[in-house]
């Protein structure tokens, strides 16, 4: 790993929060995980536009600067794929939850970047959660340090010898899974649960929408039910495995191919060229 704070390269080990960080005590923070091919980052942009989005929600002051010094810092020395996480706390508090006023707030930046292997073919298997996504939460509009839920269901998805959890919301329709958006393959198209369903707007989301609704593959938003996840092939997006062919127990079996996969490729084929 290859780790940057505070102006300089760390170790990975190195404590870099204080003791009253907010981000380490209250999980008071944002992050994003940005692929990276042969050192390069992928749709970066849009990656620092939905952090910036999430830090003008929560009001808190992003550290543009140190941002893209940390960046620069551990691409340097990133080759083949990786995954580059861009932390950003508020900073320093007192005790409590009471605010800190953005003009005073003296907020941490901590970037690393890591080596992570090529994804596999093999279908994503997924096991339904009984933890809910709220449209409401903050946590689930943004991209924050609070993970707590989507940890909690991750364990029962292991618990289950599943890959990855199914998060319904608090309407009962499906949301997403605890690291992607989910698609389901209609007869007409791939849909995707809207936002109003505790849904985070992922990149690969967007970049799929805009490239689908414009020709290539079809794709729409609607509501997605549990009949639907189990009638319908499932998919998975992510900003670092792309599109993987997905499974729910007891549901349809995988589709042979993977159409917006390669939707995918070609589009991040041409982000890099």
């Amino acid at each position: 790993m290859i780790a940057w704070a505070d102006g300089a390269l760390v170790e990975a080990s190195s404590a870099v929060f204080a003791a009253n960080d907010r981000g380490a005590l209250l999980g008071d923070g944002l992050f994003e995980t940005v692929r990276t091919v042969g050192g390069r980052p992928v749709w970066l942009d849009d990656h620092l536009a939905r952090m910036r989005a999430g830090a003008s929600a929560l009001g808190l002051r992003l550290p543009e600067h140190a941002v893209g010094e940390g960046i620069r810092a551990a691409l340097a020395g990133a080759h083949g794929l990786g995954a580059l996480r861009i932390t950003v706390t508020r900073g320093p508090g007192g005790r409590g939850l009471a605010p800190i006023p953005t003009e005073v707030q003296a907020p941490r930046a901590l970037v690393t970047w890591s080596a992570v292997p090529a994804p596999t073919d093999a279908p994503v298997r997924l096991a339904p959660s009984r933890v809910r996504r709220n449209p409401a939460a903050p946590s689930c509009r943004h991209k924050t340090l609070s993970y707590v839920d989507a940890g909690a269901a991750r364990a029962e998805a292991d618990r289950a010898g599943a890959d990855d959890a199914l998060m319904l919301g608090v309407s009962g329709r499906v949301a997403c899974t605890t690291i992607g958006n989910l698609w389901v393959r209609t007869p007409d198209a791939f849909l995707t649960p809207p936002l109003s369903e505790g849904v985070l707007a992922g990149v690969v989301r967007g970049r799929l929408l805009c490239a689908g609704r414009a020709g290539g593959v079809p794709v729409r938003v609607g509501p997605v039910t549990a009949q639907d996840v189990r009638r319908f092939p499932l998919y998975r997006s992510n900003s670092l495995t792309g599109v993987q062919r997905a499974a729910l127990a007891g549901g349809a079996v995988p589709s042979p191919d993977n159409p917006l996969g390669v939707l995918y490729e070609r589009l991040e084929r041409e982000a890099l060229a």
